[in-house]
């Protein structure tokens, strides 16, 4: 990994601004990189957990796109099942917290909305048939019977 500056999670690239000398705060974007030795499993399927990244972020694992977040204050699941192989993966991730007006909370906000990786980012796997997320509908209830209807998403 020639040519990056090896850091530890929770990161940002801000930590020094309200202490040093110049005025302001560095509002843009970074790379960060981190290659993970896999061996996939038939049945599962592979997501990267990130509990926040600031304030958007674009994921890639092995040269492909796996997705994308907005928001910096809320955690987020990006599959990547479909971009591993078994042995080293490349897993890059380009978080920016450069101005954009249309972002909540408001950048103009008189607080920093500090850049990076700011909690921790860890690999989770999952069984390949599963609920991802289910509603119950108001059930249906007599002395004869009960009907509950089911909603299912993902």
């Amino acid at each position: 990994m020639s040519g990056w500056t090896p850091v530890d999670l929770p990161h940002t690239w801000n930590a020094d601004d309200t202490t040093d000398v110049t005025t302001g705060y560095r509002r843009d974007a970074s790379w960060y990189r981190k290659s993970i030795k896999l061996t996939p499993e038939d049945g599962k399927r592979y997501f990267l957990h990130f509990e926040a990244a600031q304030m958007k972020a674009q994921i890639y694992v092995n040269g492909k796109k796996s997705g994308d977040h907005v928001g910096g204050y809320v955690g987020f699941e990006i599959e990547i099942t479909e971009q591993i192989k078994a042995g080293i993966n490349d897993v890059l991730v380009r978080v920016d917290n450069g101005i954009d007006l249309n972002l909540i909370p408001s950048q103009k906000a008189d607080f920093f909305q500090y850049g990076g990786l700011t909690r921790d980012v860890w690999i989770m796997t999952k069984p390949e048939n599963r609920l991802k997320q289910v509603r119950v509908q108001t059930p249906d209830v007599s002395k004869q019977s009960a009907t509950i209807k089911l909603e299912m998403f993902g």
